[in-house]
């Protein structure tokens, strides 16, 4: 029943312009993943065909979409940045709003869809009343599911626009008590909620506002407020028409134990032909939208290509391929020839 409920809240997700005669739909992920579920289940409730895809969608397999037709696409945030599709669907990361509004501007004012989810929780962010939504949320509750914000240090509860670590609890979390698994179990605290290690604030109408996993914050400073998110870095630097990609991680510093931001830079290829010149002025932009706190004292790397785990960037990598033992230039920018291209 419980899953029944669940399909029928996310039939109310659907864009109005979906044609189940005509529409096809894909998935790239494995059957492991609930949004596979999600999917057939809405294949049955709509009669509408689901293409799965063998394998994480990249150059040499996205002319599926022109073979299939398809009209609908499951994707991740870094497939996002590179892609004859109505509706888009993302999770498993955020997705700042400058990428959002350049991916729908880029398709014809697509439709794209940011979503959040959990195996313990199934999908508890779901856009259920379009009247609400607003630029940048990861959409609203479903009907059922509570949330709250609290304060990461002294674990008192936020107020409405307050940001702090997100706790939803609903009768769909499974895992709590389930065969004595700790690891599954430790997540849930003694009243039932469960802790999604997201960093974020609700508003007055339930829309959840994602900023960042716990764990990718940035400490770069003592006291309050000390913590930048990589992903509001990444919004700034995606800014600069000549940037594709970018990945900020923090590589600590053990010496003053702080995060240092370093930001792993695609070129956008229409600046190939002058790339050198390019780069100098993304550096250069970096350092003056990023001050203070938010500065890249990890320096600017430029990749071709981003290592991925599964379907999502392999930040850990990332970290590995910046120098233990630095020293930032004035600047906090460096060009490492290492992994330039």
């Amino acid at each position: 029943m419980t899953f029944i409920a669940t399909m029928e809240a996310t039939k109310k997700t659907i864009p109005d312009n979906t044609d189940p005669d005509n529409d096809v739909w894909l998935s790239p992920l494995s059957l492991g993943f609930f949004i596979n579920a999600k999917l057939m289940g809405l294949n049955i409730i709509l009669s509408i065909p689901v293409v799965l895809a063998d394998g994480t969608l990249d150059e040499s397999n996205i002319g599926v979409i022109e073979r299939h037709r398809i009209t609908f696409l499951f994707i991740t945030p870094p497939l996002a940045a590179t892609m004859s599709v109505k509706w888009m669907l993302t999770a498993g990361a955020p997705i700042h709003e400058n990428l959002r509004r350049t991916i729908s501007d880029n398709f014809g004012g697509v439709h794209l869809t940011l979503e959040w989810a959990t195996s313990e929780t199934m999908l508890p962010a779901i856009q259920l009343d379009e009247s609400t939504k607003k630029p940048g949320s990861s959409e609203t509750l479903v009907n059922g599911i509570q949330a709250k914000v609290i304060n990461t240090e002294t674990g008192e509860e936020c107020g409405i626009g307050e940001e702090g670590e997100i706790l939803v609890r609903n009768k769909l979390a499974r895992y709590s008590g389930y065969k004595d698994n700790e690891a599954a179990n430790q997540d849930f605290d003694y009243e039932g909620w469960f802790h999604i290690k997201d960093y974020g604030q609700l508003d007055e109408n339930c829309n959840f506002y994602i900023i960042d996993r716990i764990k990718e914050l940035l400490k770069v400073g003592e006291g309050h407020e000390s913590h930048v998110s990589a992903s509001e870095l990444e919004s700034v630097i995606f800014e600069h028409p000549a940037v594709a990609n970018v990945v900020v991680v923090g590589t600590r510093n053990y010496d003053t134990q702080m995060d240092e931001p370093s930001a792993f830079v695609i070129l956008n290829p229409e600046y190939s032909n002058n790339s050198k010149i390019a780069k100098m002025r993304v550096e250069q932009f970096a350092a003056e939208k990023l001050t203070g706190l938010r500065r890249l004292t990890g320096g600017i790397h430029w990749l071709s290509s981003y290592p991925t785990t599964g379907f999502k960037v392999d930040r850990k990598k990332l970290k590995s391929m910046v120098p233990e033992k630095q020293k930032p230039m004035a600047t906090g920018l460096f060009f490492s020839p290492i992994l330039a291209n």
